[in-house]
């Protein structure tokens, strides 16, 4: 095809994948599965299948995942309180505030405290803001 450059033959997705692998975090490497089916099924990719919502997970992929009315309805409450402790370990405020909308229950004060160890600033300021999140707890 004219005007289409292709990478050099040198460039393969896999070798890059060995490249990298070590140097990106879990939740990156389960979108590196996601770019080709090739790279889905490479060796040194395996161990990454599911995203780990207490790190960084792209807003696209966990409204997609999450931002579903029946979606956390399906949860037991713990799991429910579970998925806001995570996500505001993850320092992402837009996954967080989705996770809040749809657990539809009272929040403790563990994610602020999940939070605050991570070092979010902003998710605690947050939290104390919008979800009544002022104490902390032992969960």
């Amino acid at each position: 095809m004219a005007g289409v450059e292709t990478a050099p033959r040198w460039l393969s997705l896999p070798d890059l994948a060995d490249a990298l692998v070590g140097s990106l975090s879990h939740n990156d490497c389960v979108m590196l599965r996601m770019v080709t089916k090739e790279l889905s099924q490479h060796e040194s990719l395996s161990g990454f299948t599911v995203f780990r919502l207490s790190e960084c997970v792209p807003n696209s992929i966990y409204s997609e995942r999450w931002d579903v009315e029946s979606t956390a309805a399906c949860l037991s409450l713990e799991r429910r309180r579970q998925l806001v402790k995570l996500t505001a370990a993850s320092g992402s405020l837009e996954n967080l505030q989705v996770a809040v909308r749809r657990v539809q229950c009272s929040l403790s004060g563990a994610p602020l405290a999940a939070a605050a160890a991570a070092g979010h600033i902003h998710i605690c300021q947050w939290l104390r803001r919008h979800s009544g999140c002022l104490e902390t707890t032992d969960e």
